[in-house]
């Protein structure tokens, strides 16, 4: 909610407040230093209207539920949610699997990436001299 209500969240009392706790809180003065700027009292008004559309239990507790539908995080799921859509080159993927030495990887993947001209330097030095 702090990326999407910065002004808002300006003013809370407690930086790790749940959304549990926002919705039994009895007035704004626990949750917020007042009084509210317009802008931040703007996006009280924008959060309670989305707050309207959660479905809420009292006596349920707050859950965390992963994007890819299982609860058990693993860094594995994660890389595969977060680059899914990245495609590299055929290069790349031929130079990471190859059985070369890291340095030799590093060098590959510099040249490929940054054009850093190994191979463009030295025929300008032979054809010069």
């Amino acid at each position: 909610m702090a990326t999407k209500y910065p002004i808002l969240y300006s003013f809370v009392r407690n930086s790790n407040s749940s959304v549990q706790e926002l919705m039994h809180a009895e007035d704004l003065d626990s949750i917020f230093h007042l009084p509210l700027s317009l802008p931040a009292m703007e996006e009280m008004t924008s959060l309670q209207q989305e707050l309207v559309l959660v479905p809420y239990h009292a006596d349920s507790k707050d859950t965390w539920s992963l994007i890819w539908g299982n609860q058990i995080y693993t860094s594995r799921r994660y890389y595969m949610l977060a680059f899914q859509y990245t495609h590299a080159s055929p290069v790349f993927k031929r130079m990471w699997s190859s059985k070369c030495t890291q340095r030799i990887k590093f060098f590959i993947m510099a040249d490929q990436q940054f054009g850093f001209g190994y191979r463009t330097s030295s025929s300008r030095l032979t054809s010069n001299s």
